[in-house]
């Protein structure tokens, strides 16, 4: 997904330094681990952290982009898609759920009297 631009991971650091997959090989361009590598789903995870959603659509739409490359350079030796799936969107699945933030009050309900003690 060209273009697409979320966040410090997919825009990267002024100083080259982002944990940016190496395309078509898929790599980290700073660590060299299978992209995206354990920091990159780290700020991923965090950079999505209130829309778990647009992470899988986004990973899945890198997921397609992936396998198309890899199997363009090897198609003998392209990663199995049960693998690739679970590289690029399985770890997201696993994340554990963002807590609801707490309910807001219902406008009026600060108008009504709370002291009961007061009766006619």
């Amino acid at each position: 997904m060209t273009g697409h631009n979320r966040g410090s991971l997919t825009t990267g650091r002024a100083d080259g330094g982002g944990h940016l997959p190496l395309r078509p090989l898929w790599l980290c361009r700073s660590c060299a681990a299978p992209w995206p590598c354990a920091t990159a789903r780290l700020t991923l995870s965090q950079e999505y952290a209130s829309d778990r959603t647009a992470l899988i659509v986004y990973l899945s739409l890198l997921l397609h982009e992936a396998d198309e490359q890899l199997y363009t350079l090897d198609p003998a030796g392209a990663p199995d898609p049960r693998h690739l799936f679970d590289r690029f969107v399985g770890w997201a699945r696993r994340l554990p759920p963002v807590a609801a933030p707490p309910p807001t009050p219902t406008s009026g309900a600060s108008d009504q009297p709370t002291d009961q003690s007061a009766t006619p």
